[in-house]
C-alpha cells in the first residue's frame, strides 16, 4: 500500500498532465462544420456572439474577458473570413455591433454539437463513480479551485504568494 505523500505526489503528478492535456486541447484548431479550421479564442468568439445578440466590441470584451483591442483583431478576422458581419449603428458611428453570419451559425452548431459530444464522454466517465466517490472528487476539485483563486487574487494583488 502507498503512503499518504507518494498518494499525493501521484495525485499533483496526475493533475499536472490533465491540465497540459486540456492546455494542448486548447490550442488545436477544429472544422466545426464550415470546410474551415477554427481556433479555440475564434469558436468561442463565435458562441459569445451568437449567445449575446446586438453587443457591441466593448459588451464582448466584457464578456470574454480580453481586452476591447483583442475583439477588434479577432472581429475583424472572423468578419474576413465570412463568420460575422460587423457594423455600425445608425444611431451611433462610435461603436461597431456584431452579429452571425449563417456561416457563423453553422459554426457555432457545429460546436455547440462537439462539446454536447464531449460532455458525454465525460459524463459517461464520471457516471462509473458511486456516490460518495463523486462527492469526494468534488471536495477536491473545490480546494483546488480555491488555491488557484487565492494564489491569482495574489498575483493581480502583486503580493507574495504561498502556494
Amino acid at each position: 500500500m502507498k503512503k499518504k505523500d507518494e498518494l499525493v505526489n501521484q495525485c499533483f503528478g496526475q493533475f499536472g498532465r490533465i491540465l497540459n492535456s486540456f492546455n494542448a486541447a486548447e490550442k488545436l484548431s477544429r472544422d466545426f462544420g464550415t470546410g474551415d479550421l477554427l481556433y479555440p479564442s475564434e469558436v468561442h468568439t463565435i458562441e459569445a456572439i451568437g449567445n449575446n445578440t446586438g453587443c457591441n466590441i466593448s459588451d464582448l470584451a466584457r464578456i470574454i474577458g480580453i481586452t476591447r483591442g483583442a475583439v477588434q483583431k479577432l472581429s475583424a478576422k472572423l468578419d474576413g473570413k465570412g463568420y460575422i458581419h460587423r457594423f455600425m449603428s445608425s444611431a451611433d458611428n462610435k461603436r461597431i455591433f456584431l452579429e452571425l453570419t449563417d456561416k457563423g451559425r453553422a459554426a457555432n452548431n457545429g460546436h455547440q454539437d462537439f462539446h454536447r459530444k464531449m460532455y458525454d464522454e465525460i459524463f459517461g466517465l464520471l457516471n462509473m463513480f458511486n456516490k460518495a466517490e463523486l462527492e469526494k472528487a468534488i471536495t477536491v476539485f473545490e480546494a483546488l479551485e480555491d488555491n488557484f483563486n487565492a494564489y491569482i487574487a495574489q498575483e493581480e494583488n502583486n503580493e507574495d504568494c504561498n502556494l
